[in-house]
């Protein structure tokens, strides 16, 4: 049996998937990071690490459900660029000058 939704479930399907598609774009630099991790390592957390600088400029952080906006996203965005570009710091080191810690 076909049930009718209402145009309230109508509403939210298409917020949801609107929202799915926001943030894959949106984290789609640690997706291509994860690709060129077999280029290199320094090259994969330097890509990665744009997507806090996305999450910076644009002051939010967007999800399926919810989307967290201004200074959570701001301070999220800082956090995951640094995480990540401060791991290709650490990979150039050891590629370019063979640096053991």
């Amino acid at each position: 049996m076909d049930t009718k939704k209402s145009k309230d479930q109508m509403d939210l399907e298409q917020k949801m998937i609107r929202g799915v598609l926001r943030s894959f774009l949106f984290y789609l630099p640690i997706l291509l990071g994860f690709m060129a991790f077999s280029i290199s390592l320094t090259l994969g957390c330097f890509i990665a690490g744009l997507t806090g600088v996305i999450m910076i400029v644009k002051r939010e952080s967007p999800s399926a459900l919810a989307t967290s906006r201004g200074k959570s996203a701001v301070v999220g965005g800082i956090l995951l660029t640094a995480l990540f570009w401060s791991g290709a710091i650490y990979f150039l080191f050891i590629e370019v000058f063979k640096y053991r810690f």
